[in-house]
């Protein structure tokens, strides 16, 4: 596994520089990319976790990135899991709100494919409190001593709680009313559990 996320790490940075495809990464992606290259390849979270003054950055990169790692990981273990979705994730994304948010996103693919498989009904209430669930029982590269990692987690819950509360609502919402609840920037926590009700 160690050698696959190294390769691509070499190919990540590679295809950012030489092949041009930027695809619109946020503006700290090209500073990573070059500390990573300048320095070989060796340690490679490290970049990641030494920008903004070593909060590390807190965007959607890693959530965005994560299905096809979602997909892979579904025949490995929960700590399995949770490593190959992290790692990724640290690789451009170190903040804790980034992490959960690679959590999240590769979680809820994970649960899909499992009531798919098993021909269950999806309740979006159960749906959203096991997400929670998952979330506060990760182990790997998570310190849920640190009050980083307990502030993401809460606002985590906050925003799923609205979105639980969005979601069982007699009416439709309104996408104003979501914008208004959720806030309308990439980073928006929970917004992508409401797409199924607009599809």
């Amino acid at each position: 596994m160690r050698l696959i996320l190294e390769l691509r790490e070499i190919r990540f940075t590679t295809d950012y520089f030489e092949n041009g495809l930027h695809r619109c990464y946020g503006g700290s992606i090209g500073r990573v990319f070059s500390s990573l290259r300048m320095a070989n390849y060796k340690d490679p979270y490290a970049h990641a976790a030494d920008l903004f003054n070593g909060t590390g950055s807190y965007g959607n990169g890693g959530a965005m990135r994560i299905a096809p790692a979602a997909l892979y990981g579904l025949r490995y273990s929960k700590r399995e899991f949770e490593k190959i979705v992290i790692d990724i994730t640290r690789l451009t994304h170190t903040n804790p709100l980034a992490i959960f948010g690679a959590l999240i996103q590769a979680y809820a693919i994970q649960m899909i494919f499992s009531l798919i498989h098993d021909h269950i009904q999806l309740d979006y209430v159960a749906f959203i409190d096991n997400l929670l669930k998952r979330l506060e029982r990760t182990e790997y590269f998570v310190d849920f001593k640190q009050p980083n990692w307990l502030e993401a987690l809460d606002a985590y819950k906050e925003k799923l709680q609205i979105v639980k509360y969005l979601l069982i609502d007699d009416k439709k919402p309104s996408v104003t009313n979501i914008v208004h609840q959720l806030g309308r920037f990439t980073f928006s926590r929970g917004t992508f559990l409401l797409l199924p009700s607009y599809m």
